[in-house]
């Protein structure tokens, strides 16, 4: 082998260690961009913690209601706030990275989650509307026709915790879940991202990657070999 053909395989072997290099940095990338997205799932567990921190079974949702049922005969109300700034769970559901660097098993909880927020939320509404529709009409209203309102908005609320809420955070729930997903999530990125960096690929792209270096690496050594000889 001439010194010609030997630079031509050293600037083969060069070129695939500059790609090399370049998609280092871009999984490295990959994995901070995963990471920030599951922050921002965290970051909502303030929020998210109001709400759903608490299991609800018929009982503590009949004494909740009957609470409200209280609250209306002394002549005040209750309301209630729907869940917002839920984007980062829509965000993970729709990440690029989800079920490669973002588990499957936390997209389906996020899937889960979301629901659930949306059914919390419509009976928010609809109490929401009860409130506004029926509350002015207490003060005018006959005992009987008081009664009735207040049982209707009480049931209403009673549902709103056992079926809205439910058991979020009781073992299995799927708010804990969606907790304890998250966090081994960001523990594997973390894991990933302490390797030297972009070392950690999928499988398929791995084998093949692995493949390449063999291939200049023994391109560039066969070439030195016969460069010498």
């Amino acid at each position: 082998m001439d010194l010609t053909e030997f630079l031509a395989v050293l600037a083969l072997a060069l070129g695939w260690l500059l790609f090399r290099i370049d998609r280092a940095s871009r999984r490295r990338d990959e994995l901070k961009n995963a990471r920030t997205q599951l922050e921002g799932v965290r970051s909502t567990y303030e929020l998210l913690d109001l709400y759903f921190t608490f299991d609800w079974d018929d009982k503590r949702a009949t004494e909740r209601a009957d609470g409200l049922k209280t609250t209306l005969n002394a002549g005040s109300m209750e309301a209630i706030h729907p869940v917002t700034h839920v984007d980062s769970i829509r965000n993970l559901v729709a990440s690029p990275y989800a079920g490669t660097l973002i588990d499957s098993d936390l997209v389906k909880t996020a899937n889960e989650a979301l629901w659930r927020i949306g059914v919390f939320n419509s009976y928010v509404d609809l109490h929401t509307q009860m409130l506004a529709t029926h509350h002015p009409m207490l003060a005018a209203a006959s005992q009987p026709e008081k009664d009735a309102i207040v049982d209707s908005m009480a049931l209403e609320f009673k549902i709103l915790h056992f079926a809205g809420v439910a058991s979020p955070s009781a073992l299995g729930g799927w708010y804990q879940r969606l907790k304890n997903e998250v966090s081994a999530n960001l523990a594997r990125l973390d894991c990933d991202l302490r390797w030297f960096p972009g070392a950690v690929y999928p499988r398929g792209e791995a084998l093949l990657l692995v493949f390449g270096d063999v291939i200049a690496l023994a391109a560039f050594v066969l070439a030195l070999v016969f460069l010498v000889v």
